[in-house]
């Protein structure tokens, strides 16, 4: 009989789930500025959005099979929780962190570095939750 191991729904492994959403977030809210201030904006958000669809897809095909290898391979419950988390969720939330500065720009095109000024404000403000989180859940 095969049996399937899981992390559980314990405060620690929401902790993680959320400090390493808010951390994939983040670092997609600073990429975003940054892809926002190039040209061709439409381009890159079809692409984006292409590339999200894609990546939260393929999540339920590959879910239970990450979380049993990880769970058969690490005992410790912070250290599983995270490296799963990051497996499954970040790019998929990090492509969504892309996506707001480049919306905003896409909005306000007449300002010339919108994109970079919101996406560094968003990925700071991010980081403050980061932050948050582990301590209060850790």
């Amino acid at each position: 009989m095969h049996q399937e191991f899981y992390f559980g729904s314990s405060n620690i492994v929401w902790t993680c789930v959320i400090g390493i959403i808010l951390l994939s977030s983040s670092l997609g809210n600073y990429l975003g500025g940054i892809i926002a201030d190039k040209k061709d904006i439409n381009k890159n958000i079809k692409l984006m959005l292409m590339l999200l669809g894609l990546t939260i897809m393929i999540i339920p095909f590959i879910e239970t099979i990450i979380l049993n290898g990880i769970s058969m391979l690490i005992d410790d419950i912070k250290i599983g929780a995270i490296i799963s988390t990051i497996i499954l969720f970040f790019i998929p939330s990090m492509i969504i962190g892309i996506l707001s500065p480049m919306i905003v720009k896409l909005k306000l095109n007449s300002l010339k570095n919108v994109g970079k000024i919101s996406g560094n404000i968003s990925a700071l403000g991010t980081l403050g939750s980061i932050f948050g989180t582990f301590l209060g859940g850790f």
